[in-house]
Protein backbone atom coordinates (compact mmCIF):
# COMPACT_ATOMS: atom_id res chain seq x y z
CA UNK A 1 0.00 0.00 0.00
CA UNK A 2 2.81 2.26 0.56
CA UNK A 3 4.53 1.44 -2.45
CA UNK A 4 1.74 2.29 -4.53
CA UNK A 5 0.82 5.66 -2.74
CA UNK A 6 4.21 6.67 -3.12
CA UNK A 7 4.67 6.07 -6.72
CA UNK A 8 1.17 7.67 -7.12
CA UNK A 9 2.73 10.99 -5.21
CA UNK A 10 5.29 10.45 -7.45
CA UNK A 11 3.31 10.59 -10.55
CA UNK A 12 1.70 14.06 -9.63
CA UNK A 13 4.72 15.64 -8.89
CA UNK A 14 6.06 14.89 -12.44
CA UNK A 15 2.89 16.12 -13.95
CA UNK A 16 2.69 19.42 -11.91
CA UNK A 17 6.45 20.14 -12.51
CA UNK A 18 5.86 19.25 -15.96
CA UNK A 19 2.60 21.61 -16.21
CA UNK A 20 4.46 24.31 -14.12
CA UNK A 21 7.40 23.78 -17.22
CA UNK A 22 5.14 24.48 -19.99
CA UNK A 23 3.39 27.37 -18.07
CA UNK A 24 7.25 28.43 -17.62
CA UNK A 25 8.02 28.14 -21.55
CA UNK A 26 4.69 29.78 -22.26
CA UNK A 27 5.71 32.81 -20.58
CA UNK A 28 9.23 32.97 -21.79
CA UNK A 29 7.45 32.67 -25.27
CA UNK A 30 5.18 35.46 -24.40
CA UNK A 31 6.91 37.94 -22.95
CA UNK A 32 9.37 37.51 -26.04
CA UNK A 33 6.67 38.37 -28.61
CA UNK A 34 5.91 41.50 -26.62
CA UNK A 35 9.55 42.58 -26.52
CA UNK A 36 9.95 41.81 -30.18
CA UNK A 37 6.77 43.98 -30.89
CA UNK A 38 7.55 47.05 -28.28
CA UNK A 39 11.14 46.82 -30.59
CA UNK A 40 9.00 47.15 -33.68
CA UNK A 41 6.90 49.59 -32.91
CA UNK A 42 10.04 51.87 -31.84
CA UNK A 43 11.42 51.28 -34.97
CA UNK A 44 8.16 52.47 -36.59
CA UNK A 45 7.74 55.17 -34.59
CA UNK A 46 11.45 56.23 -35.28
CA UNK A 47 11.47 56.02 -39.04
CA UNK A 48 8.14 57.90 -38.93
CA UNK A 49 9.86 61.11 -37.06
CA UNK A 50 12.40 60.86 -39.82
CA UNK A 51 9.85 61.62 -42.47
CA UNK A 52 7.69 64.03 -40.41
CA UNK A 53 11.49 65.77 -40.29
CA UNK A 54 11.69 65.46 -43.67
CA UNK A 55 8.54 67.13 -44.91
CA UNK A 56 8.95 69.42 -42.29
CA UNK A 57 12.09 70.73 -42.97
CA UNK A 58 11.08 71.12 -46.95
CA UNK A 59 7.83 72.57 -46.10
CA UNK A 60 9.85 75.36 -43.86
CA UNK A 61 11.74 75.83 -47.32
CA UNK A 62 9.10 76.80 -49.59
CA UNK A 63 8.06 79.23 -46.63
CA UNK A 64 11.06 81.37 -47.17
CA UNK A 65 10.60 81.57 -51.27
CA UNK A 66 9.25 85.03 -51.88
CA UNK A 67 7.75 84.82 -55.59
CA UNK A 68 4.11 83.92 -55.08
CA UNK A 69 4.04 81.26 -58.16
CA UNK A 70 7.23 80.02 -56.82
CA UNK A 71 6.24 79.84 -53.22
CA UNK A 72 2.91 77.99 -54.62
CA UNK A 73 4.81 75.36 -57.16
CA UNK A 74 7.23 74.50 -54.06
CA UNK A 75 4.20 73.16 -52.13
CA UNK A 76 2.82 71.44 -55.07
CA UNK A 77 5.64 69.72 -55.72
CA UNK A 78 5.56 68.32 -51.81
CA UNK A 79 2.10 67.22 -52.39
CA UNK A 80 2.51 65.90 -55.86
CA UNK A 81 2.09 61.90 -55.92
CA UNK A 82 4.96 60.46 -56.73
CA UNK A 83 5.94 59.49 -61.01
CA UNK A 84 5.82 56.03 -61.43
CA UNK A 85 9.38 54.56 -62.89
CA UNK A 86 10.20 54.62 -66.12
CA UNK A 87 8.93 51.54 -67.90
CA UNK A 88 6.08 50.66 -64.81
CA UNK A 89 2.62 49.64 -65.76
CA UNK A 90 0.22 52.85 -65.65
CA UNK A 91 -2.39 53.18 -63.52
CA UNK A 92 -6.04 53.23 -65.45
CA UNK A 93 -8.51 54.08 -62.82
CA UNK A 94 -7.45 52.97 -59.93
CA UNK A 95 -6.02 49.57 -61.06
CA UNK A 96 -3.04 48.80 -62.94
CA UNK A 97 -3.06 47.99 -66.63
CA UNK A 98 -0.90 45.45 -68.18
CA UNK A 99 0.00 46.12 -71.78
Amino acid sequence: MLASHCATAGGHATTARAARETTDARFVRTASLVCIALIALAVCAMAYQIGATDSHAAAQRCATIGDDAARLACYDALTAPPQPAKGAPVPVLGRWHHP
